[in-house]
């Protein structure tokens, strides 16, 4: 079983438990299993070429906890020592900014992606529905500080609220003031609605968007993925946007932006049959 230090910090049971019952693996267990996991990693890195390490796709890496606890910044330290990787940290949190010096070192040896997540630079969207998450400025401040600092570094706008982030206008602004802090690529994903995310998700939207119930609800209510259509059409919005800002798209940024048709201003549709 893994070693782990647990944090009581006296939480009540209810909703909210995963934000006051923190769990933290130990600096030790944790760089041990970084050091197996990296055998197999060279494997196949001689076998197959570069591999990619993606490291906040479950949990964020920058949580207060790691200002005490340095597990993210330990592995960081460990990763330099490597050679010829791709990897990626993604975050909300500025404190990731404290190790601009580990990054610009591991910049020199891979290819290293920063992805800021910001759904929106509406403050009220971020507090509805990333309650007590740092706002839009703090992120951008962050961004802003690592790309100056030299590390490549971009927005993960993940996930895309259909209906409520998805308008040309609110894209604009998004992306304008991603670039103006010096973003050098965008990731769009479109929101999956998992059966527990849905829980928490609808009644939201019921309460502050009555008039996109009943769309969410026929829209997810076969899959917990967004439509095709309506993905496909979001992610095509986002690429021209971002073109027109001189941001590349993920999986054009190391070559060239594509070319992207011409916006328009509605709100994309839920429905499946939508158009960009």
């Amino acid at each position: 079983m893994t070693e782990q230090e647990f944090l009581d910090l006296g939480a009540p049971r209810g909703l909210e438990p995963f934000e006051q019952r923190i769990f933290i693996k130990s600096r030790q267990t944790v760089l041990h299993t970084l050091e197996h996991d990296l055998r197999r990693v060279r494997n196949r890195t001689a076998r197959d070429g570069p591999q990619t390490i993606l490291i906040g796709t479950a949990t964020d890496p920058y949580q207060p906890a790691e200002r005490q606890y340095q597990v993210t910044r330990a592995i960081l330290t460990r990763l330099r020592r490597e050679r010829g990787l791709r990897v990626g940290i993604i975050t909300k949190s500025p404190l990731i900014c404290r190790d601009i010096d580990l990054l610009k070192g591991l910049s020199r040896h891979h290819l290293l992606s920063v992805y800021v997540s910001l759904v929106s630079v509406d403050a009220r969207v971020i507090n509805l529905f990333e309650a007590r998450s740092p706002m839009p400025h703090v992120r951008l401040r962050a961004l802003w500080r690592l790309s100056t600092a030299g590390v490549r570094t971009g927005l993960i706008v993940a996930p895309i609220l259909p209906g409520i982030t998805d308008s040309v206008e609110q894209i604009r602004e998004l992306l304008r003031a991603a670039k103006h802090a010096g973003a050098q690529f965008i990731r769009p994903v479109p929101l999956r609605l998992y059966p527990a995310t849905k829980e928490r998700y609808l009644p939201l939207v019921e309460q502050h968007f009555p008039y996109l119930t009943k769309r969410y609800r026929t829209a997810y209510a076969q899959s917990s993925d967004a439509p095709q259509r309506y993905a496909e059409a979001v992610q095509r919005r986002f690429g021209r946007i971002a073109s027109q800002y001189g941001i590349l798209d993920t999986e054009k940024s190391e070559t060239e932006s594509a070319e992207w048709e011409q916006p328009t201003a509605a709100q994309l549709s839920l429905f499946v049959g939508s158009k960009a």
